[in-house]
């Protein structure tokens, strides 16, 4: 069967895509004032904890669009993360809070998205043979 595309409601996609994209909207809102925020001075739970948070934000934002877009925009969402991921860097740079710029934290970030995408293309997968068969029966 191919799971390229939900064929069930269009009101339940349309229900669906919402939902998601305003999670994803909100997620997105909080890693930038996350990592845009001036240092608090509080001592790292662990040596190299940023680059774990910059891996798991980065990731978090992967996930819904991997589920969300089909496979053939992976490689285009996963680069405009890492394009984000860059941006971020620059701009921690450039406003002068005490944040620095560091190709690091952007290597986390984009394995975070790499590996991300490939979890939530395999979730996608997942997710629409089930609405599919359940649209399938429904239909009946």
């Amino acid at each position: 069967m191919d799971v390229s595309e939900f064929r069930g409601s269009p009101v339940l996609r349309a229900v669906a895509m919402s939902i998601l994209g305003g999670a994803w909207g909100g997620m997105l809102a909080a890693t930038c004032w996350l990592m845009l925020r001036a240092p608090t001075g509080q001592a790292d739970w662990f040596p190299h904890a940023d680059k774990v948070w910059h891996f798991i934000a980065l990731g978090a934002l992967a996930v819904p669009l991997a589920v969300a877009l089909p496979s053939r925009h992976h490689v285009f969402a996963g680069s405009g993360l890492i394009m984000f991921a860059a941006g971020i860097e620059a701009a921690q740079q450039a406003m002068g809070l005490g944040r620095t710029a560091d190709v690091w934290d952007l290597a986390a970030g984009a394995a975070g998205a790499a590996a991300a995408i490939a979890v939530g293309a395999r979730v996608r997968c997942i997710v629409l043979r089930h609405a599919n068969s359940w649209a399938a029966r429904s239909a009946k």
